[in-house]
Protein backbone atom coordinates (compact mmCIF):
# COMPACT_ATOMS: atom_id res chain seq x y z
CA UNK A 1 0.00 0.00 0.00
CA UNK A 2 2.99 2.21 -0.12
CA UNK A 3 1.89 4.04 -3.47
CA UNK A 4 -0.77 5.83 -2.08
CA UNK A 5 1.82 7.55 0.66
CA UNK A 6 -0.66 5.52 3.70
CA UNK A 7 1.46 3.11 5.82
CA UNK A 8 -2.02 0.71 5.95
CA UNK A 9 -5.62 0.33 5.45
CA UNK A 10 -6.20 1.36 8.94
CA UNK A 11 -4.30 4.50 8.90
CA UNK A 12 -6.67 5.36 5.69
CA UNK A 13 -10.09 4.39 7.98
CA UNK A 14 -8.76 6.68 10.60
CA UNK A 15 -8.37 9.28 8.71
CA UNK A 16 -12.10 8.60 6.63
CA UNK A 17 -13.13 8.68 10.55
CA UNK A 18 -12.06 12.03 11.08
CA UNK A 19 -14.79 12.90 7.60
CA UNK A 20 -18.20 14.26 8.72
CA UNK A 21 -20.08 13.18 5.39
CA UNK A 22 -23.06 14.36 7.30
CA UNK A 23 -22.51 17.92 7.52
CA UNK A 24 -25.74 20.25 6.76
CA UNK A 25 -25.31 22.99 4.40
CA UNK A 26 -26.06 25.80 6.55
CA UNK A 27 -26.09 28.05 3.67
CA UNK A 28 -28.77 26.26 1.68
CA UNK A 29 -32.65 28.00 3.13
CA UNK A 30 -35.66 26.52 1.99
CA UNK A 31 -37.70 28.15 -0.49
CA UNK A 32 -40.40 30.29 1.14
CA UNK A 33 -44.04 29.32 0.13
CA UNK A 34 -46.49 31.88 -2.04
CA UNK A 35 -48.45 32.33 1.40
CA UNK A 36 -45.06 33.26 2.85
CA UNK A 37 -44.49 35.87 0.04
CA UNK A 38 -47.98 36.65 -0.16
CA UNK A 39 -48.12 37.67 3.76
CA UNK A 40 -44.69 39.17 3.31
CA UNK A 41 -46.03 41.84 0.50
CA UNK A 42 -49.48 42.49 2.37
CA UNK A 43 -47.29 43.56 5.24
CA UNK A 44 -44.78 45.65 3.39
CA UNK A 45 -47.74 47.42 1.45
CA UNK A 46 -49.44 48.36 4.74
CA UNK A 47 -46.04 49.74 5.95
CA UNK A 48 -45.17 51.75 3.05
CA UNK A 49 -49.18 53.13 3.08
CA UNK A 50 -48.79 53.80 6.92
CA UNK A 51 -45.25 55.67 5.97
CA UNK A 52 -46.68 57.99 3.29
CA UNK A 53 -49.82 58.76 4.75
CA UNK A 54 -47.97 59.96 7.51
CA UNK A 55 -45.58 62.67 5.17
CA UNK A 56 -48.95 63.75 3.53
CA UNK A 57 -49.73 64.80 7.36
CA UNK A 58 -46.22 65.99 8.19
CA UNK A 59 -46.29 67.83 4.94
CA UNK A 60 -49.66 69.56 5.57
CA UNK A 61 -48.43 70.37 9.01
CA UNK A 62 -44.92 72.14 7.57
CA UNK A 63 -46.95 73.88 5.31
CA UNK A 64 -49.81 74.85 7.81
CA UNK A 65 -46.43 76.10 10.19
CA UNK A 66 -45.27 77.98 7.05
CA UNK A 67 -48.63 79.38 6.18
CA UNK A 68 -48.67 77.86 2.70
CA UNK A 69 -51.96 77.25 1.90
CA UNK A 70 -51.53 74.04 -0.41
CA UNK A 71 -53.76 72.48 -2.76
CA UNK A 72 -53.77 69.21 -3.68
CA UNK A 73 -52.55 69.01 -7.02
CA UNK A 74 -49.62 71.41 -5.81
CA UNK A 75 -45.99 70.31 -5.17
CA UNK A 76 -44.32 71.19 -1.72
CA UNK A 77 -40.40 70.77 -1.48
CA UNK A 78 -40.59 68.50 -4.88
CA UNK A 79 -43.09 66.27 -3.70
CA UNK A 80 -46.49 65.94 -5.78
CA UNK A 81 -49.56 65.47 -2.60
CA UNK A 82 -52.09 64.16 -4.71
CA UNK A 83 -49.74 61.39 -5.69
CA UNK A 84 -48.57 60.87 -2.00
CA UNK A 85 -52.33 60.66 -0.89
CA UNK A 86 -53.38 58.60 -3.47
CA UNK A 87 -50.79 56.47 -2.76
CA UNK A 88 -51.18 55.98 0.65
CA UNK A 89 -54.57 55.16 -0.33
CA UNK A 90 -53.68 51.99 -2.27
Amino acid sequence: MASHGFQSIEEIDEIEGLIDYDIPDTHVRDEPSINDLEKHLIHRKRHISSTLSMLYEMILALANTMRIRLRPQVQFLGVNLCAIKRASRN
